[in-house]
C-alpha cells in the first residue's frame, strides 16, 4: 500500500531516537501520511546492537514507543504524550545497517 506523505515531523536535538546532534541515536526521520498515519526511518547502526548484526531490544521499544508518541500528534502538534505502559513481543530480529520503517495509527483516542 502507497500512502501520500502529507508533513515531515520536527526532529530534536538529543533524543535517542531523533535526535541529529546525539551520536548514539538512531537519527530516525517521521513522516505524517494520509489517512492519519505516521512512519518513522531509520537505519541502526552497530552501536545499537545487541547480539552481532542484530538490533538491541531496548532501541527497537524506543522506536515503537517514538512512533506511537508521534502518531498522537497528528492532528495535536503541542502535545507532548508519555507512555504509561508498553509491552513488546519480538516476532523476529531486526538487521543492522540496513533501512527500517515502523508505521503507526491511533486507533482509539481518549482522555489519558
Amino acid at each position: 500500500m502507497e500512502l501520500k506523505v502529507t508533513k515531515k515531523q520536527n526532529n530534536s536535538d538529543m533524543c535517542v531516537v531523533c535526535g541529529v546532534y546525539n551520536d548514539a541515536s538512531l537519527k530516525s526521520v517521521f513522516y505524517e501520511l494520509e489517512n492519519d498515519m505516521i512512519v518513522g526511518i531509520t537505519q541502526p547502526k552497530d552501536i545499537h546492537q545487541s547480539y552481532p548484526n542484530r538490533m538491541h531490544g531496548g532501541m527497537i521499544s524506543a522506536l515503537l514507543d517514538e512512533t506511537l508518541g508521534r502518531a498522537a500528534q497528528i492532528g495535536h502538534p503541542d502535545l507532548w504524550a508519555v507512555t504509561g505502559e508498553l509491552s513488546v513481543r519480538f516476532k523476529k530480529p531486526v538487521p543492522l545497517n540496513e533501512p527500517v520503517k515502523c508505521v503507526a495509527k491511533i486507533t482509539r483516542d481518549t482522555s489519558r
